[in-house]
């Protein structure tokens, strides 16, 4: 325990001085901004000295752990995933306040006549790291003659996954301020919802890994002590107290499958969080349908002002949009309109529109209009959704704290049996 302690008060300050060492090299060589966007040796030892400064400090909370003597047990951990949980909330943040502002930006741009290229460069001037250095990268490939879908093709992670099929459509339409502007607004009306489905879920998962923390404790160091007790005065231990054990040993035969289970959530609720997969479990695309159904709705509200064909709109949309799934319902889509079948029809038989959704779309289409009508059918969907899901939790919440205050009382009432029977018999 001495040596690991060592080793971590050693290696976490010395990562954390080799980091910052790297990014003041950094500022001393690259003295332009412009030149420090453009070269990719900077961007990556730049991500490496926040890794070794990120990992420093996990080092030091690791050696905090170990100085409170917890560190054979789950406690230890705990300081540690919420280190991990907040940086990565934090960069997913920042990430997507930059996308936004850069949305926008592009948008008064083009509504401006100002030239593409040339505000992207500003933007990136004014940050730095991966995030700059894609950005001037985008602005290289306009100034080279790529058309704006063709240079975030090869630039994805720079703008949010969906708003590339939005500025598709947009460019080829000739909408590409509305798109953009339609793009930075997509989180609007669940950012809120998401925000607080993440505190909700970091919420439940850290009293969930805290009470294992201290049931483990209390299993390995109490109860057997309870034992030891009980056996010196002859006496039986309480019949609650001997199923509280069985069960606790019964879950601790399937620990390690367990926590296998508790990393891998951990991993995909990360990677996922962060965007570095786009993966969804079995089951959530359904729950997502609304967002994706809303996300079509304002492309093709796009196409309609500007009298585009949708079966062009459909297409373009099967080509760019990020979900397999949502791509393969929109070839089928596609297919069907251009055998003939009315499009809200084909939209309906792949499951991307509903039948009121199809009542309301036609009599705005009878009536002229169908571009107003689609927009704020994409706005409703995503308020329903966030509705939806604010409503989910609250349904959620009490019936899990009410299973979560069984389990409490179940172990506090099995530790705390034994102490009556004792005292009892000794008096």
């Amino acid at each position: 325990m001495q040596a690991q302690l060592i080793g971590f008060v050693i290696v976490g300050p010395e990562s954390i001085l080799l980091g910052i060492a790297i990014l003041a090299t950094l500022r001393l060589v690259y003295h332009s901004r412009e030149l420090a966007g453009r070269d990719l040796m900077h961007a990556v030892l730049e991500v490496i000295s926040w890794a070794l400064i990120v990992m420093g400090g996990l080092g030091i909370v690791g050696s905090l752990a170990v100085a409170l003597g917890v560190a054979r047990f789950p406690f230890g951990f705990v300081p540690i995933i919420v280190a991990v949980f907040v940086a990565v909330d934090a960069f997913v943040k920042r990430r997507n306040s930059q996308r936004e502002a850069l949305l926008l930006g592009m948008a008064v741009s083009v509504e401006r006549s100002i030239s593409l290229a040339s505000t992207i460069r500003a933007f990136a001037y004014e940050r730095r790291g991966p995030f700059a250095w894609q950005a001037y990268r985008l602005a290289n490939m306009l100034d080279d003659g790529l058309s704006l879908p063709d240079a975030l093709e090869q630039t994805k992670r720079l703008l949010p996954p969906k708003a590339l099929p939005m500025i598709c459509v947009g460019h080829q339409s000739g909408a590409l301020g509305p798109a953009l502007r339609r793009s930075a607004r997509m989180r609007e009306f669940q950012g809120t919802a998401g925000q607080s489905l993440v505190g909700q879920f970091l919420y439940l998962y850290f009293v969930v890994v805290f009470g294992l923390a201290v049931v483990t404790f209390m299993m390995l160091k109490i109860v057997p002590q309870f034992v030891k007790i009980f056996e010196n005065f002859g006496l039986e231990l309480p019949e609650f107290t001997r199923l509280l054990i069985e069960t606790s040993s019964y879950v601790f035969d399937w620990g390690g499958f367990l926590s296998l289970l508790l990393l891998a959530v951990i991993g995909y609720t990360l990677l996922r969080y962060t965007g570095l997969i786009r993966w969804e479990l079995p089951g959530i695309n359904p729950l997502l349908r609304r967002l994706d159904t809303a996300a079509i709705l304002d492309a093709l509200s796009l196409a309609t002002r500007r009298r585009q064909p949708l079966t062009q709109t459909l297409d373009t949309l099967t080509r760019t949009y990020p979900k397999w799934t949502i791509r393969r319902r929109l070839w089928a889509a596609a297919q069907q309109v251009a055998e003939g079948t009315d499009w809200c029809r084909a939209l309906q038989a792949q499951r991307l529109l509903k039948p009121v959704d199809v009542a309301v779309l036609k009599a705005a289409e009878r009536v002229g209009n169908l571009p107003w009508a689609m927009e704020e059918m994409a706005n409703g969907n995503r308020r329903r959704w966030a509705y939806r899901l604010q409503a989910a939790m609250q349904m959620i919440y009490p019936p899990l704290l009410i299973v979560g205050t069984g389990i409490v009382m179940f172990v506090v009432v099995g530790l705390f049996l034994p102490l009556i029977k004792l005292i009892n018999n000794l008096t």
